[in-house]
């Protein structure tokens, strides 16, 4: 779907965009935030498009509309090639901030050894999770993530080089990608 149209039903579908706020931690309705706390080299046109819950940003940066996280706590990254690759990977993984965390910093091995542990845990606590991601496909005519795992490990280690996340002092973003692994978690040794 071209990003267009796709902005245009993120604009007029309430239930997409309720539904992408939660869960998905995807918030469309705050998206004109202040951006001078941050500064993306090689300058590019960037249009914050939305936020999460811990004040972290999601913004497209041009001349390919690539998107990039930023959160709240210093770290930066570009996660999908485009706006419909990223809401697909939302879909089809909201915990993957999660896999980035638990990645023993980068490894895909990692990633998709967190993913099943992840999974159990947001079908505990959201019931009603594959209705929520069923009626986004439908509403957005998404297609099947193919290895949205693969594509955010590629995203955030490949698409991104040579895109540096600055604060307004110079300090550059840390990488979403982070040390630790499956044993981190104590309940997860026991499952």
């Amino acid at each position: 779907m071209p990003k267009q149209e796709m902005l245009e039903i993120l604009k007029r579908d309430r239930e997409v965009r309720d539904i992408l706020s939660w869960p998905f931690d995807f918030d469309l309705s705050v998206s004109a935030r202040d951006a001078d706390w941050f500064q993306v080299k090689p300058e590019a046109d960037t249009n914050i498009l939305a936020c999460d819950g811990t004040g972290g940003i999601f913004l497209l940066y041009s001349p390919d509309q690539r998107l990039i996280h930023l959160t709240s706590e210093g770290q930066a990254g570009v996660i999908a090639s485009d706006l419909e690759e990223g809401i697909r990977l939302m879909v089809a993984y909201p915990y993957w901030r999660d896999l980035l965390k638990f990645s023993g910093g980068g490894k895909l091995k990692e990633m998709r050894r967190v993913a099943p542990y992840l999974e159990r845990e947001l079908h505990g606590d959201q019931p009603d999770i594959d209705k929520q991601r069923s009626t986004l496909k439908k509403r957005l005519s998404l297609l099947e993530a193919v290895d949205a795992i693969a594509s955010l490990h590629a995203a955030v280690s490949t698409l991104g080089k040579g895109i540096v996340v600055t604060a307004p002092d110079g300090t550059e973003f840390e990488s979403l990608f982070n040390t630790f692994t499956v044993e981190s978690n104590p309940a997860w040794k026991q499952a």
